[in-house]
């Protein structure tokens, strides 16, 4: 049952490039078009200071904090 369902629609899709064209080649000139926009940016993000404050003052506070 599902191979035939499988099979009526790659037969569809064959049939119609435009389809084709749409299920196979824009997916990966979506991404292509992402990475080139967004894989060029390193070191972009902004460096932040975090305060901690340790009230507990136990052996596995501190290591937290010294990492």
């Amino acid at each position: 049952m599902i191979f035939a369902i499988v099979r009526t629609a790659l037969t569809a899709l064959r049939r119609d490039r435009g389809a084709l064209a749409l299920s196979f080649i824009l997916p990966v000139a979506f991404f292509t078009i992402f990475a080139v926009i967004f894989g060029g940016r390193r070191d972009t993000t902004p460096k932040i200071s975090v305060i901690v404050v340790d009230e507990d003052h136990s052996r596995a506070s501190q290591q937290l904090i010294n990492c």
